[in-house]
């Protein structure tokens, strides 16, 4: 009797997973009574330690056991095994080999997208280094402006000045020839 999948359980047992999952606990129970359930003149032999799992040492064959098959040698090796094992080593190999290939087709389009990142972090970079180079002529210009505006303040505070000063002395000059004395 081999492995029941969950797979397995759901095509057969309907949607219910909880009918499901009762199921394949119930057929594990069975498997483990069957395989402890030794069978009679049978005798108890230690297993190997790279046995398989679910191997179940056996000193001679003492009776069929359902889902089990008696073969001889260690951990019940044989050559349909071997057989088994090598299938599962080809298609290791198959899958390997598949894995370099695509591996070989994908490594141009990995170090062309390299490339292009390379190329999009560098173009980031020039556009970082324009973007501050423009704040900064920004800034300039700001600052030359306020410069300029305040040079023409000072040239007008200083004719503003001068306006006054004349108007001062024009006063002064009109009160002195009116014999004013409060505005000298």
């Amino acid at each position: 009797m081999g492995k029941t999948s969950f797979k397995d359980l759901l095509a057969k047992g309907g949607s219910n997973p909880l009918v499901n999952l009762q199921s394949l606990k119930d057929q594990r129970r069975k498997r483990r009574a069957i395989a402890s359930a030794a069978p009679p003149g049978a005798r108890a032999v230690a297993a190997p330690a790279d046995a398989p799992a679910g191997f179940l040492a056996c000193a001679s064959f003492a009776g069929a056991r359902p889902g089990y098959t008696f073969k001889a040698g260690p951990a019940g090796e044989d050559p349909s095994n071997r057989g088994r094992e090598v299938a599962a080593t080809n298609k290791e190999q198959q899958l390997r080999e598949e894995m370099d290939e695509f591996n070989k087709l994908v490594r141009a389009d990995i170090e062309t997208a390299k490339a292009n990142d390379a190329e999009e972090i560098e173009e980031e970079a020039d556009l970082s280094q324009l973007q501050a180079l423009q704040e900064q002529v920004q800034l300039s210009k700001r600052v030359d402006g306020l410069h300029d505006m305040r040079q023409k303040a000072l040239v007008v505070a200083a004719r503003v000045a001068q306006e006054v000063a004349a108007t001062k002395a024009e006063r002064a000059a009109a009160a002195a020839d009116d014999g004013d004395p409060g505005f000298a």
